[in-house]
């Protein structure tokens, strides 16, 4: 599998002939767009990215509970929020998804 990539850079600006009734001739329209696989690579690196951060905070969560409790549940809201994230990304970004389970 190739590595995800940010969606940095990846804008293509095409043509697009518009009907213009004022002068009853075709204009170009440019529109900027970005290819689906794109797109899909960015959401997928951002929520590998989002996932890890997941991780680290309930790690930490777990390691700092003995000694700090507020830290710990800072910690650990911050990796519920962080979950939260990858479900509103999943449900806003479905197609982008292929395997039945990775949908939410």
């Amino acid at each position: 599998m190739a590595e995800n990539k940010p969606l940095k850079g990846k804008k293509i600006t095409i043509a697009e002939e518009i009907y213009n009734e004022k002068t009853g001739k075709n204009d170009l329209k440019f529109v900027s767009i970005f290819v689906a696989k794109d797109v899909k690579s960015a959401i997928q690196g951002l929520l590998q990215e989002i996932r890890k951060e997941e991780r680290e905070r309930e790690i930490c969560a777990y390691n700092v509970a003995d000694y700090d409790e507020g830290g710990a549940r800072f910690q650990s809201g911050f990796a519920s929020g962080l979950r939260h994230a990858q479900y509103l990304i999943k449900r806003w970004f479905p197609d982008v998804f292929e395997d039945e389970n990775e949908k939410e």
